[in-house]
C-alpha cells in the first residue's frame, strides 16, 4: 500500500487584508476554507464529510435553490420600488387636485383634500 503524500499547509501571512465590511471578511474566510478543502480533496486527505459537502455544493438542487433565492430577493426589491412609486403618484395627485381647486372661486390656502 503506497504512502500518502503529506503536504505542509501554506503559511498564512500576518498582513491583515483590507476588509471594508464584516460580510466581505466572512466571504473571504469562506473562500479560504473552501480552497483548503479542495486542496485536501486533491491530495486525497479529505474526510467523508468534506466530500459530501462539496458534492452538495455543486449539485443542481443547490444551484436551483440559490437562483430561486436570488429571484425572491429581486421580487421583494421590485415590490418595495412599486410601493414607493405608488406613494409618489399619490402625492402628485394630491398636489394636482389642490392646484385645480385653486382655480375655483371658493379656494382658501387652509382648505384640505
Amino acid at each position: 500500500m503506497p504512502r500518502k503524500k503529506v503536504t505542509q499547509p501554506k503559511p498564512v501571512t500576518d498582513k491583515p487584508l483590507p476588509y471594508t465590511t464584516l460580510e466581505a471578511q466572512e466571504m473571504a474566510a469562506s473562500a479560504l476554507a473552501l480552497n483548503a478543502m479542495v486542496e485536501r480533496v486533491k491530495s486525497g486527505e479529505a474526510t467523508g464529510q468534506e466530500l459530501v459537502y462539496l458534492a452538495k455544493l455543486g449539485s443542481v438542487d443547490t444551484r436551483l435553490a440559490r437562483e430561486a433565492h436570488e429571484k425572491d430577493v429581486q421580487l421583494k426589491d421590485a415590490k418595495i420600488d412599486n410601493l414607493k412609486a405608488q406613494k409618489d403618484t399619490q402625492e402628485m395627485f394630491e398636489k394636482a387636485i389642490k392646484a385645480m381647486r385653486s382655480y375655483g372661486p371658493n379656494f382658501t390656502e387652509e382648505e384640505e383634500i
